[in-house]
């Protein structure tokens, strides 16, 4: 039989355990979170690097026009 002083726990165990999950879903959430912003800024690089191959093709056709016409 425990003492009278030691009480009983199960209210203090229960707001532990209660602790501990509220912790776990808290890290669960920011792990999707850093996902989801790690995703995104793959995203905006892949358009980024799109751009850039779009903006050199631009150029080299306009580099082969301008040669055309001063061979002319």
């Amino acid at each position: 039989m425990p003492d009278r002083n030691s009480g009983c726990l199960c209210g203090a165990l229960k707001q532990e355990k209660k602790k501990k999950k509220k912790k776990k879903e808290e890290k669960e959430k920011n792990k999707k979170k850093k996902k989801k912003k790690k995703k995104k800024k793959k995203k905006k690089k892949k358009k980024k690097k799109k751009k850039k191959k779009k903006k050199k093709k631009k150029e080299k056709e306009k580099n082969l026009v301008d040669k055309s016409i001063d061979a002319l």
